[in-house]
């Protein structure tokens, strides 16, 4: 056991010092998956298992997991509202950027449900031998701040988020409820009886260098807005960038999820993902981050001229 994390910890050193030494030549991309940034036109963030992202216009986001699709159709479409681009003044609002988006998801979750009960994992149940037909919604309101300070040789960006919403499933018969005793994947499956599911919760979004960043979350769930009924889910992610002009970003961190139902305790689980960033196309002038595909320098320097 000793020897695996000395082993881990030398192969992340040697990633991140690999990344660190090469962050002059790039400025690497904050992953706004999060925020209400929205990336631009063309654009393509491919990943393994999170959500890939395809910009249809500048301000409209498709958002789905392909390689979920045969068990778990989803889509989500994330749409830039309103922005307010920086300038001198003395308040917080005049100061710092500010994007307002939405986002609105459809989900057809019963093969997935069905894969799982059968599987037996998660201790899944419900009363019946196969899942109802279930289809879920999902719709968000999301506000970001864009904040810059300068610190040493480079810039450091940073992206302070906002979130409210609300999930709900229909057709699902009350009889037929489905639930699991892992706190990890309670969240899941409440929402998929007739209650809605409402949640706030906040990002960061920041960079440890021009290699290097991360991205940290706090989300509160209440079922029905029954503080009886509540989850807590905490993230933290580390990622970098790999291969020509950085395309490849891998991730690692951690979600922590607890609930306050009877038997169900808190849980803790590694997560793992790999993203390849192709097919960036330039964005017009008018695109509020972005020109090249990336949170640059000359970007930054727009919103805070």
């Amino acid at each position: 056991m000793i020897k695996r994390v000395i082993f881990i910890l030398i192969f992340l050193t040697v990633i991140f010092e690999k990344s660190y030494s090469q962050y002059r030549k790039f400025d690497n991309p904050i992953w706004t998956i999060g925020t209400a940034n929205t990336i631009p036109k063309k654009s393509l963030h491919l990943n393994a298992l999170y959500y890939s992202q395809y910009g249809i216009t500048n301000k409209i986001e498709l958002q789905t997991k392909p390689l979920w699709y045969y068990k778990f159709p989803n889509l989500i479409l994330k749409i830039e509202w309103w922005y307010k681009k920086s300038k001198p003044g003395k308040s917080f609002f005049e100061k710092h950027g500010i994007i307002i988006s939405s986002k609105h998801g459809v989900f057809y979750p019963t093969p997935i449900i069905n894969y799982i009960y059968k599987k037996k994992l998660f201790g899944l149940n419900f009363n019946n031998n196969t899942a109802d037909f279930i289809i879920s919604t999902k719709n968000e309101m999301l506000i970001s701040f864009l904040i810059n300070s300068n610190k040493g040789c480079y810039t450091k960006h940073k992206i302070l988020t906002f979130k409210v919403g609300n999930q709900k499933s229909f057709f699902n018969k009350s009889d037929n409820l489905i639930l699991t005793k892992s706190s990890l994947y309670y969240r899941q499956t409440v929402v998929l009886g007739e209650k809605s599911l409402w949640y706030i919760g906040f990002d960061i979004d920041n960079k440890f260098n021009y290699g290097i960043n991360y991205s940290v979350n706090l989300d509160v769930y209440t079922v029905g807005l029954s503080m009886k009924n509540m989850i807590i889910e905490h993230k933290g992610i580390i990622y970098w960038y790999w291969g020509y002009r950085h395309r490849i970003r891998p991730a690692l961190g951690y979600q922590f999820s607890y609930t306050n139902q009877p038997g169900i305790h808190a849980g803790l689980t590694p997560i793992f993902d790999i993203s390849y960033l192709f097919s960036v196309k330039k964005g017009n002038k008018n695109n509020n981050l972005f020109d090249n595909g990336v949170i640059d320098d000359a970007d930054m320097d727009n919103l805070y001229d």
